[in-house]
């Protein structure tokens, strides 16, 4: 295994992100969206989120997703460690989205 870390051994210029769709806070549907060679040295958040929505809509098997309105972005990272998924959607005791 080589000692070079990924954001060495892998240009901005040529970045691969992993986006979550979340449909719903209240059921936790989300899925992940992977954009491959993205240039971080000219990608905006407009520019991403204008990525997300043109994939939603034009990818196959993303039609439960394109009703929703995608207007958010939340960033997550962790770098040069352990791949941690946290809680995407809202924790259960957050906003009363538990049933009572």
């Amino acid at each position: 295994m080589s000692d070079v870390l990924t954001s060495n051994s892998r240009p901005k210029s040529s970045a691969t992100l992993t986006v979550r769709i979340i449909k719903s806070f209240q059921y936790r549907t989300e899925r992940s969206l992977v954009l491959h060679e993205l240039n971080l040295e000219v990608t905006t958040v407009a520019d991403l989120k204008t990525i997300a929505r043109n994939a939603v809509l034009t990818q196959p098997g993303w039609k439960p997703y394109r009703s929703v309105a995608l207007d958010t972005l939340k960033l997550y990272t962790k770098a040069h460690g352990a791949k941690a998924r946290p809680d995407l959607a809202l924790p259960a005791d957050c906003c009363n989205l538990t049933p009572s």
